[in-house]
């Protein structure tokens, strides 16, 4: 039957990592943890990480648009969600009704939430998110002290928590995040004035690894929860486990003499009469075709090189006269016996960060979890 049919390419995902990850957080720094599940989890899957992290002890979960909200309340998960972002009213009713925690960013979000919240004759849960240097969602820090006094004045909203973004904590310099810490403080301040059980929360996975003075109320990771850094050379002493492994197997391994093209455009010509192996995975699983030229994968606890352009539905891998076989097993990034490949290895090759990576992979790669 064609339903039964399976693509060769999955992404296994080690709820042991995030359980891992997720205690050296909370043991490290000392604070609740609000777990950010947004893009389905990095790529993860957003359902069963959240089940994992709610069990492991998260007090909230953190999401990027109203149907990432909404999926985790289908899925009956029941814990607080926070919603970043800014977003269209017409989604508020709905919102405040399933008990999502919305983000007011300025005076019109503010009055558009308790509109809705008194049109279904409730108060709505906020959070204010201000800007202290971001420049992307929030208020000023210099304008929020208005926004403030009004969202205390406003019966049908009840404000739960403040936060800030960080735009540069991955970097070796720190001093743009310390202006930022210096102009959230006095906002912090006046909040905790006029809403005595307030959260207030800011450390994003950089911020928890390098900025405990950021670390407030609660801590918010995002990316480390999943093993990865928030940069391809992020400095850490940090002991992560990677949660993703990426792999599938050969389909064909063919052999080729000297002087061969292979892959579109030319782009690796064999030095020698070798053998090169078909894998089913290209680009629209989500292997980057930047990383044509850089890319290596694990067989059989071996690194090899990947051979030419990287294509949409397949690679091609030199495995010389090493004995591989069609039908073995090949790792894009994670762990095969004893050989590790990372995924900040595939952000560099591909000029770009682990987020990507990982929310790249896709839909057509089965999550595999096992928990």
């Amino acid at each position: 039957m064609v339903n039964a049919m399976k693509h060769a390419t999955i992404a296994e995902i080690d709820h042991n990592a995030l359980r891992h990850n997720f205690n050296l957080i909370t043991e490290r720094t000392g604070r609740p943890v609000i777990a950010v599940v947004k893009a389905d989890a990095y790529g993860h899957g957003a359902v069963p990480v959240a089940r994992t992290l709610c069990d492991a002890g998260a007090r909230w979960l953190a999401v990027a648009t109203p149907n990432e909200a909404l999926e985790l309340r289908d899925a009956g998960i029941d814990h607080p969600v926070l919603l970043f972002g800014a977003h269209h009213p017409s989604y508020f009713p709905d919102l405040i009704n399933r008990d999502i925690l919305l983000t007011v960013h300025d005076s019109n979000s503010l009055r558009a939430i308790s509109r809705a919240a008194r049109q279904i004759e409730t108060r709505a849960h906020v959070h204010l998110c201000i800007d202290s240097g971001m420049h992307r969602a929030g208020v000023l820090s210099a304008a929020a002290l208005s926004l403030l006094d009004e969202a205390a004045r406003t019966e049908a909203v009840s404000v739960s928590g403040l936060y800030t973004h960080f735009s540069s904590a991955d970097e070796e310099d720190p001093a743009y995040t310390h202006k930022q810490l210096a102009l959230f403080r006095p906002v912090e301040k006046a909040a905790r004035q006029r809403f005595p059980d307030l959260h207030v929360h800011m450390a994003n996975s950089a911020a928890v690894m390098r900025f405990p003075q950021s670390h407030a109320d609660a801590v918010r990771p995002g990316i480390m929860l999943y093993g990865n850094l928030p940069a391809p050379d992020f400095a850490t002493d940090w002991p992560l486990r990677e949660a993703m492994t990426l792999k599938s197997n050969v389909g064909l391994i063919k052999k080729v003499p000297a002087d061969s093209a292979v892959s579109y455009n030319r782009r690796y010509t064999t030095t020698r009469p070798t053998r090169l192996a078909v894998v089913p995975a290209g680009y629209a699983d989500g292997m980057p075709r930047a990383m044509t030229g850089q890319a290596q994968v694990l067989i059989n606890g071996c690194r090899f090189p990947v051979a030419g352009t990287i294509t949409m539905d397949q690679i091609i891998v030199d495995v010389g006269n090493a004995p591989v076989r069609e039908g073995d097993e090949v790792v894009f990034f994670g762990a095969q016996g004893k050989a590790f490949l990372s995924i900040n290895e595939w952000a560099k090759w591909a000029g770009t960060i682990s987020y990507e990576i990982t929310c790249g992979i896709s839909r057509r790669v089965k999550r595999r979890h096992h928990l």
